[in-house]
């Protein structure tokens, strides 16, 4: 019986290994699931439940199955605009990305906090709540906007706009 050897030499091995390191590493960021945040644009009226309900058939579409999709989702915004939260791999993030829906998508990400006084100013208590309090029992503070970005952006300036959005711009 034949067999057969096959020798790397040193510098091959550290070269094939850093290959074998990256293609794993690659592998992996495709399909890691991140948080991902879809802005749709403007809510259009719509009440909450029904806009949840077509966050859900958007987001059906990059899955296999509609369970896999209810189970990725974590929270329909539809007060101030329309957009929906996500746990998503970066291939289901960019076929989720060609939908025309779909204005933007990107990770989110943690931010720091620019203000201390703003549950102050909303009259909520910084203290933990028990689960007996009032507060608690009454969802105090639920659904409620603390604030909205401002990216500082001209819709006046075309240029800012992109391309998707330039439809829903109101001409004067």
């Amino acid at each position: 019986m034949e067999s057969v050897v096959v020798a790397i030499s040193p510098p091959l091995q550290g070269t094939y290994l850093l290959d074998v390191i990256q293609d794993i590493l690659l592998k992996s960021y495709h399909t890691i699931n991140q948080v991902h945040i879809v802005y749709l644009g403007h809510n259009d009226g719509l009440n909450a439940s029904l806009t949840a309900s077509l966050h859900l058939q958007l987001l059906s579409g990059v899955f296999t199955r509609s369970d896999e999709a209810r189970d990725a989702i974590l929270y329909s915004y539809s007060y101030g605009f329309s957009g929906f939260a996500a746990m998503l791999n970066s291939t289901q993030a960019a076929k989720l990305s060609e939908a025309e829906e779909v204005i933007s998508i990107f990770r989110s990400r943690m931010l720091e906090i620019h203000t201390t006084r703003s549950w102050d100013f909303m009259g909520l208590s910084l203290h933990i709540q028990n689960e007996q309090s009032a507060g608690m029992q009454l969802k105090y503070g639920d659904d409620i906007i603390v604030g909205i970005l401002d990216t500082g952006g001209l819709e006046a300036k075309q240029t800012v706009i992109p391309a998707a959005r330039r439809a829903l711009t109101v001409q004067n």
